[in-house]
């Protein structure tokens, strides 16, 4: 028994041959391993989130400080009007 084998041309809607992804996919594994062992991203997320905090800081101090310098100043005119002084 003689089995017949027929060569085919290679069309535009076939799939190829190899999977073009196993070509990439040392490539792919290198890139993968290069962006989880690089600390860049983690640092700069770090750098944000302390910028946040350092911000939000800053932002409380100055709505306290500035709440206790106005009822300063308020109670400082209140007195000097009352002394005759202010206007």
């Amino acid at each position: 028994m003689t089995v017949r084998t027929m060569d085919y041309e290679q069309h535009a809607f076939d799939p190829p041959a190899e999977p073009v992804q196993a070509a990439n996919a040392p490539r792919r594994r290198r890139t993968l391993g290069r962006l989880w062992h690089d600390n860049a991203a983690v640092t700069s997320v770090e750098y944000a989130v302390m910028l946040a905090l350092i911000l939000g800081v800053i932002l409380i101090s100055i709505k306290l400080l500035g709440s206790n310098t106005k009822a300063l100043w308020s109670s400082n005119n209140g007195s000097l009007q009352s002394a005759g002084l202010g206007s």
